[in-house]
């Protein structure tokens, strides 16, 4: 992870909810409109599909196999399992916590 896919609040309006939620979206609004809400960033959707696309394989044989309700608890198990082997780099937690501690208190 690099710093373009950090985005901070005060960036962001509710026309960026289809990249980054609405969750994130609709705190941005709030925190523009001077609203007390603390800024904050968010990670942008691209970064998520990438890590989504370095188990691509993994997660479209696992979910497969659903066909019924038991087979996609089964399927859910296993694609939990395969997310539990994400770590972020230390390039990655570099990022994160640089821009956390420009967090204010």
């Amino acid at each position: 992870m690099d710093e373009s896919y950090i985005y901070w609040l005060s960036d962001l309006s509710i026309g960026d909810a289809e990249r980054f939620g609405e969750k994130a979206a609709y705190l941005a609004e709030i925190h523009n409109k001077k609203i007390p809400v603390p800024n904050a960033f968010v990670i942008s959707q691209d970064y998520f599909d990438w890590v989504i696309s370095r188990f691509r394989p993994e997660l479209e044989e696992a979910l497969s196999a659903v066909s019924d309700l038991q087979s996609a608890y089964s399927a859910a198990s296993r694609v939990k399992d395969i997310f539990s082997q994400f770590s972020f780099n230390e390039a990655a937690t570099d990022v994160l916590l640089t821009n956390y501690k420009k967090i204010p208190d």
